[in-house]
């Protein structure tokens, strides 16, 4: 039979360890770890969110539309636009915000998540909407209405 977690042979090493572990944990569980100096390279580790300068969300919008988006086939210039326009930062949690414009799909409450800009673009351009359609959008979880 193969090793398990902890790779030990005996059961006195574990008991041995443990003590070790614990209060290794217990450390860093209360708050206690060194904190570098402002020229360490580490410094960020003692800042807080306000020290951080607020991404340019333009930016990521317009380089999410022309790398994932464009670069993908989606030509629809109402598409585009909307893409280009629509603050996905402000549809998920403060700290995924800087993730909103990545090539990936992000958690939501309720067990939801808000999907990859390239399949919602994709999924729009197939649906073909006229701008005189209607377009009912229920929240309802975790259906999407489109008449």
């Amino acid at each position: 039979m193969g090793k398990v977690w902890p790779l030990s042979s005996s059961r006195e090493e574990i008991k041995m360890s443990s003590p070790i572990i614990l209060v290794i944990l217990w450390l860093l569980l209360h708050g206690w770890a060194p904190i570098p100096g402002e020229n360490h390279p580490l410094s960020w580790w003692s800042r807080k969110a306000e020290d951080f300068p607020e991404p340019n969300w333009a930016r990521l919008r317009q380089e999410m539309v022309e790398k994932q988006i464009k670069s993908r086939g989606i030509s629809a210039p109402a598409i585009l636009a909307a893409m280009n326009k629509v603050p996905r930062h402000r549809f998920v949690e403060p700290h995924l915000a800087p993730l909103a414009y990545g090539d990936y799909p992000l958690a939501l409450d309720y067990k939801q998540t808000i999907s990859q800009p390239y399949i919602v673009a994709y999924l729009s351009q197939a649906a073909a909407i006229s701008p005189e359609a209607k377009v009912l959008v229920s929240f309802v979880k975790p259906l999407i209405y489109l008449i």
